[in-house]
C-alpha cells in the first residue's frame, strides 16, 4: 500500500461479533502503526502490557466497547516512542489513567481523547512529559481532584476539554502561560475559588466555558 512494506493496520471498526480479550501476543507485531477497534461489545479484561512492544504505532483507539473491557491503561502504551494519538471514546467499561510512566523522553504524543468512557480516579503527573500534545479531552468520565499545576508547562496545548467530570479545588494561575491554547472547557465540575484573571493573558483563546461550577 502506500505506506510502503512493513507498515500494518489492525481496523476492526464494524461490529462482527469478536469475543474474549485482546492477545499479549499482538505485542509482536512489530510492523503495526495503526490501531483501531470500535463497536467490539464482547471484548472483556484489558489492554495487554505488551502493547508497549509495538515500536512503529502511532494512534490506538477504542470506542464503543462493551462494558467488561476496560482497567489500568498500560503505562507502556505512553511511552512508545513513536505514538501521537490515543482515543479512547463512548466505551461501557471503566478505565484509569496508570499512576506512573517509565520517563523515556518521549515526547511526540499529540493528543489524546477519553470521551465518555468511564476514566476514574485523578489526572496524572506524568501528562506533562508530553510538551507536544496539541489536545488534551477527558470530558464526560468520573475524574476526581484537582488540575495540576504543572499543565501550565504544556506549551504546545491548543485544545484542554476537562468537562462534564468530579475536579475540585481552584484553577492554577499557570494556566495563563499557554499562549497557544484556542478554547479551555471546564464546565459541569465542582471548581471553586474566584473566576480566574489569567485568561486575559491568553491571546489565542476562542473559548472559555467554566459554567456549571461552584465559583464565587
Amino acid at each position: 500500500g502506500e505506506d510502503g512494506i512493513g507498515k500494518m493496520h489492525l481496523n476492526f471498526r464494524i461490529t462482527n461479533n469478536l469475543t474474549g480479550t485482546i492477545p499479549p501476543e499482538v505485542g509482536h507485531i512489530q510492523g503495526m502503526t495503526n490501531f483501531v477497534m470500535e463497536h467490539q461489545t464482547g471484548l472483556y479484561g484489558s489492554i495487554p502490557s505488551t502493547i508497549g512492544n509495538m515500536g512503529n504505532l502511532s494512534s490506538f483507539s477504542i470506542s464503543f466497547a462493551g462494558p467488561e473491557f476496560g482497567g489500568v491503561i498500560p503505562s507502556s502504551l505512553f511511552t512508545i516512542p513513536t505514538i501521537e494519538w490515543l482515543s479512547f471514546q463512548f466505551n461501557e467499561g471503566t478505565f484509569s489513567f496508570p499512576p506512573s510512566i517509565e520517563s523515556k523522553g518521549n515526547n511526540g504524543l499529540l493528543g489524546i481523547m477519553c470521551q465518555s468512557s468511564g476514566f476514574y480516579g485523578t489526572l496524572p503527573s506524568f501528562l506533562l512529559e508530553f510538551t507536544s500534545i496539541k489536545n488534551l479531552i477527558v470530558e464526560d468520565n468520573s475524574l476526581e481532584g484537582t488540575v495540576p499545576d504543572s499543565f501550565g508547562t504544556l506549551a504546545s496545548l491548543e485544545l484542554l476539554n476537562l468537562r462534564n467530570n468530579e475536579l475540585t479545588g481552584t484553577l492554577p494561575q499557570t494556566l495563563g502561560r499557554l499562549s497557544k491554547v484556542k478554547a479551555i472547557v471546564f464546565g459541569n465540575n465542582k471548581f471553586i475559588g474566584t473566576l480566574p484573571t489569567w485568561a486575559g493573558n491568553l491571546t489565542k483563546l476562542q473559548l472559555l466555558d467554566l459554567s456549571y461550577n461552584e465559583f464565587t
